[in-house]
């Protein structure tokens, strides 16, 4: 079964703890992946690294990828899509962006965070 949670707006750094709802919804799921935008990044790449995994290796790489516009022709003529362009491992993590984008408690309810990368 794959589930897919959002981040709340807490300042933590642990992608465990932003998980929107319950504490238990990381809790129950034997393995995690979190995913970030790296805003310090010159071509919009985001982030996958594993935050959770109680039934495999511990020390799997971060992954870098970034989404390109892409153009399908379909019967109704052109389309554009999205299109995962994986760039390889990477040192930076989701914990490290995470870190790097934490804002004080009193800011928070007026910011939202630039944490996904669903989106172009």
């Amino acid at each position: 079964m794959v589930g897919l949670a959002h981040f709340n707006k807490s300042a933590s750094p642990d992608p465990l703890n932003l998980i929107t709802g319950s504490r238990a919804f990381s809790a129950v799921a034997r393995a995690v992946l979190a995913v970030a935008r790296d805003e310090e990044s010159d071509d919009g790449a985001c982030v996958i690294s594993q935050a959770k995994n109680n039934l495999g290796r511990l020390d799997l790489p971060s992954l870098g990828y970034r989404i390109e516009s892409a153009v399908i022709p379909t019967d109704d003529g052109p389309a554009e899509v999205g299109r995962l362009v994986m760039m390889g491992e990477t040192e930076r993590t989701v914990r490290d962006i995470l870190a790097e984008t934490g804002i004080p408690r009193h800011a928070r309810s007026a910011t939202r965070l630039p944490r996904g990368c669903a989106t172009t």
